[in-house]
C-alpha cells in the first residue's frame, strides 16, 4: 500500500507495517492505562499524571499516522517532541490546580477546561504544520492550505466512520452468537485486551487506506463543498431576517444592561454562516456560481452578521462584568471574540475590490493563528482561565457590598475552583482588615466552606452527618428521597 500523498512531495520514510506496529503498541498502552483505572493505582490516582499520559497516548500516535509521509523529517520530529513536552507540562499543571479534596478527578471539568481546547489547538496546528512540511514554507498559497485542511478533516471523519462500522459489525456478530447461547464471542470482543488494540489497529489502517485514495478524497471533498455552498443563500436569508428582528431590541439591551437572547445560539449562527461562506468561496479561484444578483446580495450578509456577533460579545462581557469571570465564561469570551473577528473580517472581504469575497483567505489564516496562540496561552499559567477566574471572584468577594454577591463569589471558590479556590479561601480568611478583610468576609468564607463540604461526597456519607431531632430518630423514606434528589442536583 503506497501511502505517499500526491500533494506531499516527500517519499514515505517507513513502510505501513511500522505504522501498524505503532498502533499495536498504542493499543496495549491504552489497555495498561485502563487497568490502572480499574485497579485504582498510579497513574489513574493522580490527575497530574493521568491527564497528560492519556492525552499523549491518544494524540501523539494519531498525529504521526496522519503525517506518516514525513516521519523522517527533523521538523516533524522536533514538533512532536515540543508538543509532547507542552502537553505533559500543561496537563500536569492543570491536573494539580484542579485537584480538590471535595471533587477529585472531575472528568467534565477536565474535558471542558483542557481537553477540548487542546483538541481545537491541535486541529488548527495540524494544517499549518503539514503546509510547512509539504511546501517548505509557512506562507504557501492559500489554496494548498485550504485543501490540506479539508482533506485532513475528511480523512479523520472517514477513519472514524470505518472504525465505527467495524465495531458495529463486531457487535452484530457477538449478538448473533449470543442468540445461540454462545457468550464467548461477546466476552472476547469486549475484553479491553482486545478492544483497545483492535480499535487503534483498525483506525490506523483506515487512515492509511484513505491516504492511498487521494483522488477519491478530492472528489468527495469537491462534492461536499459544492453541496454545502447551496445552503449559504438560505443562511443569508436567516441572518438578514434575524438581524432585522434583533435591531429593535438592541436599544433595550444597551439601556437596561440585559441580554435579549442566549449567546450560544448567536455564536452558532455565526459559526454556521462562516462555514458555508468558506464552502462557497473555497479557494477564491473561481466564482461560486450563484449568478451575479445572488452573489451581490450575499455581500450584505457579513455586515448583518457583525451585528449578531457584536450582540453576543456584549452579552458575554456584560455577564462577566456583573457576575465575575469563570472558566466557562472565559471560553465564552474567546468564542465571542472569534465570532466578532470573523464577522468583521468577512465584512471587509465582502466589500473589498476585486473578486467575490476577496481576501477571505488572509482573514482565515490570521484568525486561526491568533486563536491558536490564545488557546495555547490558556492552557498555561500565562492565561489559565481558572487562575483568572479565582482572581476575579476573590476581588468580587472583597469589594462586594451585597451579601448575595459575596456569597456567590465565595461559593465558586469553594465548590467550582478546585484546589486553587480552596487555597484562595484560606487567604481571604486570613486577610487583614487593612487589605480589605472584614468580619463579614470571614463569616461568609466559613459559610462557603460548610456549603462546599458536601460536594463530591457519596450521598450516604453526607446523610450520616445530619443530626436528627430527637437524636437517633429515623428519617422518613420520602424525606430521604427528597434529600437524595437535592444532593444529586447540588
Amino acid at each position: 500500500m503506497d501511502m505517499t500523498d500526491p500533494k506531499d512531495p516527500s517519499p514515505r520514510a517507513k513502510p505501513p507495517f511500522a505504522a501498524l506496529a505503532l498502533a499495536l503498541v498504542q493499543g496495549l498502552l491504552l489497555w495498561a492505562l485502563s487497568e490502572s483505572v480499574e485497579a485504582a493505582r498510579w497513574p489513574a490516582t493522580d490527575p497530574r499524571a493521568m491527564l497528560p499520559v492519556t492525552l499523549l497516548l491518544l494524540m501523539l500516535p494519531l498525529t504521526l499516522q496522519l503525517l506518516w509521509p514525513f516521519v523522517g523529517r527533523r521538523l516533524l520530529q522536533g514538533a512532536l517532541a515540543l508538543g509532547a513536552l507542552f502537553v505533559g507540562a500543561a496537563g500536569a499543571l492543570f491536573g494539580a490546580a484542579h485537584r480538590s479534596p471535595t471533587a477529585p478527578g472531575d472528568v467534565g471539568e477536565m474535558v471542558g477546561g483542557f481537553v477540548l481546547p487542546l483538541i481545537v489547538a491541535w486541529v488548527l496546528a495540524m494544517p499549518l504544520l503539514k503546509l510547512r512540511l509539504t511546501s517548505g514554507r509557512w506562507t504557501a498559497p492559500y489554496p494548498l492550505l485550504f485543501d490540506l485542511t479539508w482533506r485532513g478533516a475528511l480523512t479523520l471523519a472517514e477513519a472514524a466512520l470505518f472504525t465505527g462500522l467495524f465495531w458495529a459489525t463486531i457487535g452484530l456478530t457477538a449478538a448473533l452468537f449470543n442468540m445461540l447461547g454462545t457468550d464467548a464471542v461477546g466476552e472476547f470482543v469486549t475484553d479491553p485486551r482486545f478492544a483497545f488494540p483492535a480499535t487503534t489497529l483498525v483506525g490506523t489502517a483506515a487512515i492509511h487506506l484513505v491516504g492511498a485514495s487521494a483522488g477519491m478524497v478530492d472528489g468527495l471533498l469537491r462534492q461536499l463543498l459544492n453541496l454545502l455552498k447551496w445552503l449559504l443563500p438560505l443562511a443569508g436569508i436567516v441572518v438578514v431576517a434575524f438581524s432585522l428582528a434583533l435591531l429593535p431590541a438592541l436599544p433595550t439591551l444597551f439601556a437596561e444592561g440585559r441580554k435579549v437572547i442566549e449567546v450560544v445560539w448567536l455564536l452558532w449562527l455565526v459559526a454556521l454562516t462562516v462555514l458555508l461562506v468558506n464552502a462557497a468561496w473555497q479557494t477564491g479561484e473561481r466564482p461560486p456560481g450563484y449568478g451575479r444578483p445572488i452573489e451581490q446580495a450575499l455581500r450584505c450578509v457579513p455586515p448583518l452578521l457583525l451585528v449578531v456577533a457584536a450582540t453576543a460579545t456584549y452579552s458575554i462581557v456584560l455577564r462577566v462584568a456583573t457576575a465575575g469571570l469563570t472558566p466557562s465564561r472565559w471560553w465564552g469570551l474567546v468564542a465571542a471574540a472569534v465570532a466578532f473577528a470573523y464577522a468583521a473580517g468577512y465584512t471587509l472581504a465582502a466589500w473589498s475590490r476585486g473578486a467575490w469575497f476577496a481576501r477571505i483567505g488572509r482573514v482565515n489564516v490570521a484568525i486561526a493563528v491568533a486563536l491558536l496562540a490564545v488557546l495555547l496561552a490558556s492552557l498555561t499559567p500565562l492565561a489559565d482561565p481558572l487562575r483568572l477566574s479565582v482572581d476575579s471572584q476573590a476581588r468580587r468577594a472583597i469589594t462586594a457590598t451585597d451579601d448575595r454577591v459575596r456569597d456567590g463569589a465565595l461559593r465558586f471558590l469553594a465548590r467550582d475552583a478546585g484546589g486553587a479556590g480552596l487555597a484562595r479561601l484560606g487567604e481571604l480568611e486570613r486577610l487583614p482588615d487593612a487589605a480589605g478583610g472584614s468580619a463579614a468576609l470571614r463569616a461568609a468564607v466559613l459559610r462557603a466552606r460548610r456549603a462546599g463540604d458536601s460536594r463530591g461526597q457519596r450521598f450516604e456519607d453526607w446523610l450520616v452527618r445530619i443530626d436528627a431531632v430527637p437524636a437517633g430518630a429515623a428519617l422518613e423514606p420520602g424525606l430521604v428521597g427528597a434529600l437524595r434528589a437535592a444532593h444529586a442536583a447540588d
